[in-house]
């Protein structure tokens, strides 16, 4: 931008901000890889200053980011990426405003650097993209795992059927998860006017040698049970609801239990600076959600005998 500004070819109005903002984030990197090369490419911008909401003097970047894939003999492919969390923009046109950067779209503030590995072992690696969005008490992402197979670029699909929202060897054996967790709805933070959510415990799915992935094999419930060693005698916080449904309580009767043990938190009391029931909560709402939560199995449901076992005389 300082670039067409210094040389005349920008006609818009005079920056009053200064123009460093607009530097090149991480994510605008290339990843050379034994294939190729992989990067996010900025395929289409315009900046322009103008006001909007709240802040004035805004320098407002509306563009298109894509995933390009490079071969060695320089072919290139690109993918359409997601970037806002709730994909429904996905590569269209959006508003950045620079000066807020992890406001109101994800260009510069939300969009993460490329992550890699070769799940499928071909020897060109599977890519991760995610982007992130949080204000003001609202936080979502988008994730996608992508591979290049076959001239073709497209969504990893033994992934596809696992919202995860990061990548992380966690078992140890130097192949990376797939991380998930689930949102739960917190109500709204007293006088904010704003959501207090927040999320449920953490999953993993479990890399395959064959390029797949398992979110109940012996690894996935070892990660789980360190989280939840053992199944809580009462409830008494949040983890203790959500470990409860870990470990096979049916959503009705933990929702039960919660609404006799605890109270919702009462927001005018505090406001007016009343002391609370005791039995009140500002966690009752989250509690409530984790009642509800989905897990991919139970510590406490005993394995079925295989045919084996059932036929071994006893």
């Amino acid at each position: 931008m300082a670039e067409r500004v210094a040389s005349g070819a920008y006609k818009g109005g005079k920056p009053e901000q200064p123009l460093g903002s607009f530097e090149p984030s991480p994510w605008l990197s290339c990843t050379k890889t034994r294939g190729g090369a992989w990067a996010i490419v900025l395929a289409k911008a315009v900046i322009s200053p103008r006001s909007d909401y709240d802040w004035q003097e805004e320098w407002l970047l509306d563009g298109e980011v894509m995933l390009a894939h490079v071969d060695n003999v320089g072919g290139v492919t690109l993918a359409p990426i997601h970037t806002q969390a709730d994909g429904a923009s996905s590569s269209r046109d959006f508003e950045n405003k620079a000066l807020l950067p992890n406001c109101c779209s994800l260009l510069f503030g939300g969009l993460e650097a490329i992550e890699l590995y070769d799940f499928d072992r071909d020897g060109e690696p599977e890519v991760h993209v995610g982007a992130s969005y949080g204000h003001e008490g609202v936080y979502d992402r988008s994730d996608d795992l992508f591979t290049f197979k076959d001239g073709k670029l497209e969504r990893y699909a033994p992934a596809a059927a696992f919202g995860f929202e990061a990548m992380k060897d966690v078992t140890g054996d130097g192949v990376p998860e797939l991380l998930m967790s689930e949102s739960l709805s917190g109500g709204e933070s007293c006088g904010s006017g704003f959501p207090a959510d927040g999320s449920g415990l953490t999953f993993i799915a479990h890399a395959l040698p064959d390029g797949s992935f398992s979110s109940d094999d012996a690894a996935a419930r070892a990660f789980a049970k360190e989280r939840c060693s053992t199944e809580p005698a009462a409830l008494t916080s949040l983890s203790d609801v959500l470990c409860a449904r870990l470990w096979g309580a049916e959503s009705a009767t933990l929702e039960k239990q919660v609404r006799a043990r605890f109270l919702p938190w009462d927001c005018d009391a505090e406001l007016a600076g009343r002391p609370q029931n005791p039995k009140a909560s500002e966690s009752y709402d989250l509690m409530l959600s984790a009642t509800k939560a989905r897990v991919p199995f139970t510590l406490g449901q005993r394995r079925k005998p295989s045919v084996k076992e059932q036929k071994k005389p006893q």
